[in-house]
């Protein structure tokens, strides 16, 4: 991680949010320029108390439907999605699995490169770290029984394997807004006016 990846994002955050006045823009850029990106860390050193919003558990399965409707169990990683007071009280967690690219045909080079690069509106990588060979898919989010997963880590079946650096966490926040409240088509817009 280094100044050019903050300087990129703060390009690419600029263009998908034309309608953020100036000064917004710049508390994203002043925001982002308080960290030393020489010593950025994706992950906290020592792990957050219970689970909290980014958190990354080591196995849970989300179940995918195929393209014939038969459901696919996937075992896998996973990024906690829900607010951490949500988490405490609702019944459901929102998770988006993280993806194995390491191995696939699934990106060409050039995508697999923007996809290290963070600049899909859809997902979110770790470079560096030691799943640099996964990305977590917000297209892909499932909600788990709070109750059940409290269970499954108490008993040591699953685990929360990292939780995300404050500047990690910004990240998380910036990409999710991103993918599901970035501005719409101006055509499809303004077809919204158009009703009861």
């Amino acid at each position: 991680m280094n100044k050019k990846f903050f300087d990129e994002f703060i390009k690419y955050a600029n263009k998908i949010f034309p309608y953020i006045d100036m000064e917004t823009k710049e508390t994203l850029k002043n925001a982002l320029n308080q960290f030393d990106t020489t010593k950025f860390n994706w992950f906290t050193i020592e792990r957050l108390e219970g689970i909290t919003q980014g958190d990354i558990l080591n196995k849970i399965p989300f179940i995918w439907q195929d393209d014939d409707g038969s459901n696919k169990v996937y075992p896998t990683k996973a990024m906690v999605l829900s607010n951490s007071c949500d988490i405490e009280n609702d019944k459901y967690i929102l998770m988006a699995p993280l993806i194995y690219y390491g191995n696939t045909n699934e990106f060409n080079k050039e995508q697999e490169q923007t996809l290290l690069n963070n600049m899909y509106n859809g997902k979110m990588c770790f470079p560096g770290t030691k799943i640099t060979d996964y990305y977590v898919d917000f297209s892909k989010i499932q909600s788990f029984n709070r109750e059940i997963i409290f269970k499954l880590i108490n008993s040591n079946k699953i685990k929360v394997e990292y939780s995300l650096s404050q500047i990690a966490w910004y990240f998380l926040i910036t990409k999710l807004t991103i993918h599901f409240m970035r501005a719409e088509d101006h055509k499809l817009f303004e077809e919204r006016l158009v009703g009861v």
